[in-house]
């Protein structure tokens, strides 16, 4: 059994992304001057709010993404 840090990470990172629920980040998509990945973002609300998505698409048009980062920003600074 080896017990670097390391490998403790690899293994908390494993857990989580197979058990807990959560998705590996890409650095890509990751805007550093905003500190936010809005791709992973707006899948999530996609998929968990799909009704709620849609009408604020129909208020906010191709604007949208920029709109929920603006209300986002607010809400969590």
């Amino acid at each position: 059994m080896q017990t670097k840090e390391k490998n403790f990470e690899a293994d908390i990172e494993h857990y989580l992304l197979n058990y807990g629920g959560y998705i590996k980040g890409n650095q890509s998509t990751y805007d550093k001057k905003r500190a936010i990945d809005m791709p992973v973002l707006l899948q999530f609300i996609q998929t968990t709010q799909p009704k709620v998505w849609q009408r604020y698409v129909n208020l906010y048009g191709d604007k949208s993404a920029d709109q929920l980062y603006k209300v986002f920003q607010s809400d969590v600074a």
